[in-house]
């Protein structure tokens, strides 16, 4: 089944967070070696897990499995890793990725993943800052907004300071609202954006 805009999105923006944003805490290029093999065998493939062995990871690694299980926990432990299924004799652990919906960006170099999807998709991917809502999709978008913890509202702010500066555009807060309105419609799926934009 070939790949929709929205699949290819979700793969840009996880595979950004894993360069961008995750890479700079591992601190370990055994734990990045494991997570890129994990995440090239699940989310490049749309898979939500996979099932490797310690043995596998040295071989396509050319690391130690001493030195690999040492990581591994470490990445367990730090949950960038879940194991998904319970460890049995002579069958290998199966894990996935714990990636984050929200990403909070702390260095000027770490790129915005929704701002690079808008900027290579072009037509496919258009500003909804100034759109208008339809009476059901408004009331979604507040729905969202008023049930926002404070981290995530935070964080929300912090995301549209920043894609405002980048579009040069002063951080008030009326523009601060309007673009936490568009970061929300951007992570609609194509329905919903038919379902609660109103066509000009």
């Amino acid at each position: 089944m070939p790949l929709s805009i929205d699949d290819i999105k979700k793969i840009l923006i996880k595979n950004i967070y894993r360069t961008d944003y995750l890479a700079p805490q591992l601190g370990s290029a055994v734990k990045q070696a494991i997570v890129d093999q994990i995440f090239s065998r699940t989310v490049l493939v749309g898979k939500e897990s996979v099932r490797l062995s310690f043995s596998d990871l040295s071989k396509l690694t050319g690391i130690s499995t001493v030195t690999i299980s040492r990581a591994m926990k470490d990445l367990i432990k730090q949950g960038v890793v879940r194991i998904v299924s319970e460890y049995k004799p002579k069958v290998a652990n199966e894990y996935s990725l714990n990636i984050p919906e929200n990403l909070s960006g702390w260095m000027s170099i770490q790129r915005d993943p929704y701002i690079v999807f808008r900027d290579i998709t072009e037509t496919e991917e258009k500003s909804y800052q100034e759109v208008e809502l339809t009476e059901e999709g408004q009331a979604i978008v507040n729905s969202i907004k008023d049930s926002m913890t404070q981290v995530e509202k935070e964080l929300y702010k912090k995301r549209a300071r920043d894609e405002l500066s980048i579009e040069g555009k002063p951080p008030t807060e009326a523009n601060i609202d309007k673009k936490i309105t568009e970061i929300i419609i951007r992570g609609f799926s194509d329905d919903k954006k038919e379902r609660y934009i109103k066509r000009v």
